[in-house]
């Protein structure tokens, strides 16, 4: 966006110039808020003011031409504006195929919860009677520890080998 501030001072003083037959102030003309806009990487405010500083080079077109500006300036702020949309659609896509995802793996973890429970279910069933010890082993947060320290136990292990692979050996 900072690539639009210096197309936007070259209107500003072609409005400056023609001041006496557009009589629209930079202000008007939407320059300040899109120069606003542009400094702040405010992508919103920029793709609105961009549509208004266009619509009114349109409009005073004539008068801007013959004060020296070219069709450059237009082109410039036409080409920011379609990319600031395609990134602005991109990032919508973005988002709503990560929200996708992440309700796609919320019903995957669902069943997994359920499934584990059933399992439980289960264990607790067959040994409530002739093992009581095992039983303790199908309970959901007697799971989630033993998970937890196969976790904790890899992480170690996987600490340990860098720490192994990175120390310097000294020869003798």
């Amino acid at each position: 966006m900072d690539n639009l501030i210096s197309p936007i001072n070259f209107l500003t003083g072609y409005l400056d110039l023609a001041k006496k037959t557009v009589p629209l102030s930079a202000a008007d003309f939407g320059l300040t808020e899109l120069r606003k806009g542009a400094r702040g990487h405010d992508v919103e405010n920029v793709l609105k003011n961009t549509r208004q500083v266009s619509l009114n080079i349109t409009k005073y077109r004539n008068e801007l031409t013959a004060v020296g500006m070219n069709g450059s300036i237009s082109a410039t702020l036409d080409s920011a504006r379609e990319s600031l949309d395609a990134d602005n659609q991109r990032k919508f896509e973005l988002r709503s195929n990560r929200a996708a995802i992440v309700q796609n793996n919320l019903d995957l973890l669902n069943e997994l919860y359920a499934e584990l429970q059933s399992i439980c279910r289960i264990g607790k069933i067959l040994y409530k009677q002739t093992n009581p010890v095992k039983m303790k082993d199908y309970t959901f947060s007697q799971l989630a520890k033993l998970v937890r320290r196969i976790a904790k136990q890899d992480d170690s292990k996987t600490d340990h080998q860098t720490e192994t692979q990175s120390s310097p050996e000294v020869s003798q």
